[in-house]
């Protein structure tokens, strides 16, 4: 259904993605608004069973990675920090195996993959996932003071979405992104206003 909030833009649809209710609301979303393309996040260790539900709703699929690539030695870090329940995702990320997933993206006809840093885009890359299937866009808003700029994203992005309209979705701060840690910087430098 329609999701309400005080930040949350009108017409903001939720497609939940548990097993038993991902398939029909994507169903009625995709009925709903017909699409041209349908992006949807991913993560490394996301599930056969997961992708082939995506991938099986007559529509190009891009995948989006949201988050960034954790090496060992920074999840031990996070450890100390945010405990090992906020770390657990970020091992399994770790330790899944990227050139089997660049495989099930083939076998099902991933169109293209986004990805938020060249790091990640580069592990996708070197499991076997084409270079040129591969779209890096960094999160954040520019800072356009004059409202008649126009974007500078790289026109070969520009070209591929065909210079219509385009929405990500971010998810959520987490304790790993150091989220708490700028926040509190925050709070240090509003205290010398």
């Amino acid at each position: 259904g329609e999701l309400h909030g005080h930040l949350i833009p009108k017409g903001t649809r939720e497609i939940r993605k548990s097993p038993s209710k991902l398939t029909s609301d994507l169903k009625i979303e995709l009925k709903r608004i017909k699409p041209d393309v349908l992006f949807f996040p991913m993560t490394w260790r996301e599930s056969l069973k997961q992708i082939t539900k995506i991938t099986s709703m007559n529509v190009p699929v891009i995948f989006w990675f949201p988050g960034g690539i954790y090496s060992n030695g920074a999840c031990i870090q996070a450890l100390k920090t945010i405990g090992v329940r906020d770390t657990l995702p970020y091992m399994l990320e770790i330790l899944s195996n990227r050139k089997r997933q660049v495989h099930n993206f083939k076998k099902f006809g991933v169109d293209s993959i986004i990805t938020m840093t060249t790091a990640t885009a580069n592990s996708a890359i070197s499991a076997g996932w084409p270079n040129t299937k591969t779209f890096v866009i960094p999160p954040g808003k520019e800072n356009i003071w004059n409202q008649n700029t126009k974007s500078s994203l790289p026109t070969n992005f520009k070209k591929w979405v065909a210079n219509k309209p385009f929405y990500l979705y971010m998810g959520p701060p987490s304790g790993i992104r150091g989220i708490f840690e700028l926040l509190k910087a925050f709070d240090i430098a509003a205290e010398y206003d």
